[in-house]
């Protein structure tokens, strides 16, 4: 994809020089270190377009799922069990077993 026609990757070649000159390097800098090991010319707009590109995406992120319905809601319409199960086990960790009876007995 960013392969030159001598199987250059014009991307690597940025990447490597940012590595060899710090993140804070300007493209004209990296231009030249390029050059200078016997690298292709790549334009500093190039050079630039690259460098956004990489901070922007720092790593692979994985692929994200799509968002679901919240659990825990109330569902006294025979909805979502699981998780009205989660919710008393929940309570029932942070009050016990006494607390809880209290907490539904002041409820109603």
């Amino acid at each position: 994809m960013a392969k030159s026609k001598a199987g250059v990757n014009k991307a690597q070649l940025v990447r490597d020089a940012i590595a060899a000159l710090g993140n804070d390097a300007k493209p004209q800098a990296i231009q030249e270190y390029i050059k200078s090991s016997g690298g292709p010319e790549i334009p500093t707009v190039m050079i630039s377009s690259y460098k956004s590109n990489m901070k922007n995406k720092p790593g692979k992120k994985g692929r994200k799922g799509k968002a679901g319905r919240p659990t825990g809601g109330h569902s006294m319409k025979g909805g979502n069990v699981i998780g009205d199960i989660a919710s008393v086990r929940d309570l029932l960790n942070k009050y016990g077993k006494p607390g809880l009876a209290k907490l539904i007995d002041a409820v109603g």
